[in-house]
This record gives C-alpha cells, structure tokens and sequence, in this order.
C-alpha cells in the first residue's frame, strides 16, 4: 500500500511539472508583432514613420515594457539577460510601456509611439537595416521568471527628400 501511494505522489509531482512546462510553452506561442513599418518598407532620413507594434504579452503581465532600435544587420537572438547577440545598433528610439488588458497608462513610463521619426545616418542611404524590438515579459510560470521577446523587420533607409 505505500509503494502504491508513493508511486501517485511521484506521478502527481511529474504531472504538475509537465503541466508548468506545457503552459510555459504554450504561453511562448504568442509572437510580437511589428505591423508597420511593414517589411521592406522605405524610412526616410529625419522624417517620421507611422509605428504599430503588438506586444507578445506572454505570460498575460499588466504592462509589457519593450525597446525600439535600429540595427545594421539583422539580429540573431537575444542572449539570457535579454541582450542583443551579434547585432551592432544605430540608434535606439527609447524605451516604452505598453498597459494590456485596457489599463491606463503606468505613471512615470513612455507609451507605446504611434509614429518614430528616423535618424539621420550619414552614408546609409540605400541600405537595408533592421528596425527591432526587445520586449520583456515578466511573471512567467513556473516561479515568475523574466523572459524577453525579439523581433524585427527589414526597412529601406532612404535619403531625405
């Protein structure tokens, strides 16, 4: 009898960790989207751009708050600490909060831009580069762990007019 209850605490205690790791994963599935620019579009050099982006809100947090950038090449991953890996930078548009769920804005924290206005780099005219972001996603099962997202899209840098 207690080799039959030890063996369903053992089962109990496995299922409880496969179901953290399927929620894990499943929670994972939720991609950050940057719709515009849209891929291949043109920035121009000092001029804004429209900018829409939708976070992944992964594990279901309050607020996601996500970096704006623009990069030489396109990025490879993210290293644990949410660092970009192989990636040089051009400039960085800043930081931003994004409230899920229709909560307000978080007192002290930049909204989500709805337009970005694109830096002048000299000699860049022509080139394919990166605009990505880098959201964090924070409160993750099983033990709230912090975890971050990366995407980005291929835009033209264009000459000012």
């Amino acid at each position: 009898m207690q080799y039959h209850h030890h063996a369903l605490l053992v089962m109990f205690w496995l299922w409880n960790h496969l179901a953290y790791a399927l929620l894990a994963r499943t929670t994972a599935i939720n991609k950050p989207l940057i719709s515009l620019p849209a891929e291949g579009s043109t920035i121009v050099s000092g001029k804004q751009f429209t900018f829409t982006y939708t976070v992944s809100d992964a594990c279901y947090e309050a607020y996601s708050p996500f970096s704006v950038l623009l990069l030489a090449n396109p990025p490879s991953g993210l290293s644990p600490s949410g660092a970009l890996m192989d990636a040089d930078v051009l400039f960085s548009f800043g930081n931003y909060t994004a409230p899920n769920f229709g909560l307000p804005p978080l007192q002290d924290t930049s909204p989500p831009p709805t337009a970005l206005t694109t830096p002048v780099l000299t000699g860049m005219e022509g080139s394919q580069v990166y605009l990505a972001v880098i959201e964090t996603i924070m409160g993750c099962p099983p033990n709230g762990q912090t975890t971050y997202a990366l995407t980005a899209n291929r835009v033209i840098y264009g000459a000012s007019e």
